[in-house]
């Protein structure tokens, strides 16, 4: 497991020993390498300090030494086995290597030696978090931010627990009050940024001031660099290089293998620089795609952009904006002599020191995107992605069945996106959609619905706008991605989440011939099934208003003809869209790419 990027620095010393004080200015400088050599040379001398291998173990969690971070908690704890910091951070570190039920006992046992540790509460959240106990999870931090309502990091890890119940706008109301507490705070406008894209209450405007804000308070934080040895050759073969912790089975890397796979050699070579900690057959296939493999799973931003700056990286573009486990603070040293971001996340990074976002002109029509985004929009030919069916999807013939509702004898609406996802407005939507079709049924599938206390969260919320639970299916995640797939013979119209549109959830549905009714926004969040609608040809299915979006959803409904019609045909028009053209969109990015590196050749011909 990846340890989250909201892990608490490291305490400040309160005893004598100046040595350790130097390790903590250390680590808020950004230096962990030579903090967490400090600590070495300390605990030579002094083996069974108990603060110094606290230290050492929150530093090596940092900087992805998990196995040396154990030997340091455990050292910890014997040393002072009586003391809850010892014990909680024990925990944080069995909880970052997946262990989870150990790290539990290791947080109850620091709140029963200390009950108004709040690190230790804070910790507990989390980790009950990714054991699916979200209710507790909450709890739990709600009672860190009671014992330290001053300490803006408990109530980003209260944010975040909301988020993950579906909360958008309560888990941005205690981003903005930890703003408040620390104006300065990085990771606080970090995960403000990132949220704000699932809070409809947001505007545009308020949504990249806080993305504007973070990437100010980053680049004042670091130096970049200003001077590359590359080769300022306009025609040579371009080294790109890719960030990315989602090198694995995820969403990001179904699009990220076609466009890698279908790199013109002669062009580009391929660089990834891969920092999951959670290594998969996805991974290897990625691997085997790439010219350069680099795992830099347990390298800092420092080591990084040195690792980068030394392999002679042309283009480098990170794939993850301000989601978990990104490195927007390496691209902010400035590695390479060009910088892109695309792909993992539909925003502004906020930086100033990344030369391109790439998107196209449906996702982020001009002018007005331009003026949200601290990047250049660089507007990739038709679609600005890449899809290409998993392995695993079933068979043509074995997909063209006939329209659901013709044997159900009613018809089934579905949505198979993230529990974030499921705003007001979207529930508002759908209710009216369903309240027109009195017969209708909804499927909901996500993984959230595997913890009970969700799955009535959102039954109850249907129910509270005339949605009774028995016209309702919510479905857990299922085990393999051909029963993932095959769920679509139930659907025969998906219908899209706003403001955050559906990505691959819209790709998938297409390609088992299921259209997708979507809204069209105002930022790229809600735009992403304009574009994808736009290159499948189903442009009648984009509203441009909630209630144009549920007079079409109850007309598309009443017409099994035309949906039949669209089902028949959809899989066979979307492979030869240029939607699954992986050459010709590649071909697209490589001119993108050539056409900045030659724009930075010519500036150093002219300095």
């Amino acid at each position: 497991m990846t340890p989250p990027r909201y892990d608490p620095p490291v305490s400040a010393h309160q005893g004598p020993n100046p040595r350790l004080q130097q390790v903590v200015e250390l680590q808020r400088a950004g230096k962990l390498d030579q903090a967490l050599a400090l600590v070495r040379r300390h605990l030579a001398k002094s083996p069974n300090d108990p603060d110094a291998n606290r230290m050492g173990a929150l530093l090596c969690a940092q900087t992805h030494q998990l196995d040396q971070g154990l030997y340091f908690a455990q050292r910890a704890v014997k040393g002072a086995p009586d003391r809850a910091e010892a014990h909680a951070t024990l925990g944080k570190i069995l909880h970052f290597k997946g262990e989870h039920a150990e790290a539990l006992e290791c947080f109850e046992r620091a709140i029963a030696l200390d009950p108004a540790h709040a690190d230790a509460h804070m910790s507990l959240g989390a980790c009950l978090q990714n054991t699916g106990r979200l209710d507790e999870a909450i709890a739990a931090a709600i009672r860190a931010v009671e014992l330290r309502p001053d300490h803006a990091e408990s109530r980003v890890n209260l944010a975040l627990l909301h988020l993950d119940r579906g909360e958008a706008c309560e888990g941005a109301d205690a981003l903005r009050e930890a703003t408040r507490i620390d104006p300065s705070g990085v990771i606080a406008w970090d995960a403000l940024a990132m949220t704000l894209n699932y809070d409809h209450r947001a505007t545009p405007e308020q949504v990249f001031g806080a993305h504007k804000r973070y990437g100010e308070l980053v680049e004042r934080s670091v130096r970049p660099h200003t001077i590359h040895s590359n080769t300022p050759d306009p025609d040579k073969r371009l080294r790109v290089g890719y960030v990315s912790r989602d090198m694995r089975h995820h969403s990001v890397a179904y699009f990220f293998q076609t466009v890698l796979g279908a790199h013109d050699r002669e062009r580009v070579e391929a660089c990834c620089y891969s920092t999951t900690m959670a290594p998969d057959d996805m991974t290897d296939r990625l691997r085997a795609r790439s010219d350069l493999w680099r795992d830099a799973s347990s390298l800092d931003d420092v080591a990084l952009a040195e690792l980068i700056r030394k392999d002679g990286v042309d283009v480098l573009v990170e794939l993850s904006g301000h989601f978990s486990g990104h490195r927007l603070g390496m691209m902010a040293l400035r590695p390479a002599p060009v910088q892109g971001t695309y792909l993992g996340y539909p925003n502004t990074t906020g930086l100033t020191r990344i030369d391109a976002r790439f998107v196209d002109e449906h996702t982020d029509p001009a002018p007005g995107a331009d003026r949200m985004a601290t990047e250049p929009l660089v507007r990739l030919p038709g679609c600005f992605l890449s899809y290409a069916p998993p392995p695993g999807a079933p068979a043509i013939d074995e997909a063209a069945s006939p329209l659901p509702m013709r044997a159900a004898g009613h018809v089934t609406l579905g949505s198979f996106n993230d529990l974030k996802k499921l705003s007001p407005p979207t529930m508002d939507m759908w209710a009216r959609i369903m309240g027109e079709l009195p017969d209708a049924h909804l499927v909901l599938k996500n993984r959230g619905f595997e913890t009970p206390a969700l799955r009535e969260r959102v039954l109850s919320m249907l129910a509270d706008r005339g949605v009774g639970a028995d016209r309702v299916d919510v479905i857990p995640r299922v085990p393999s991605i051909a029963a993932h797939l095959a769920v679509y013979d139930r659907i025969d119209l998906a219908l899209d989440t706003f403001p955050y549109h559906g990505t691959t959830t819209t790709c998938e549905a297409a390609w088992m011939g299921v259209p997708t009714l979507t809204l069209a926004g105002a930022m790229h969040t809600g735009r992403v099934g304009v574009s994808l609608n736009t290159a499948l040809g189903l442009d009648a299915f984009t509203a441009g208003s909630p209630d144009e979006y549920v007079s079409k959803g109850v007309a598309m409904a009443a017409d099994p003809d035309t949906l039949g019609v669209v089902r028949a045909d959809l899989r066979t028009r979307m492979g030869a869209s240029r939607l699954c053209d992986a050459p010709a969109f590649a071909r697209g990015l490589e001119d993108a790419y050539t056409t900045l590196w030659r724009a930075w050749c010519a500036r150093q011909t002219h300095t």
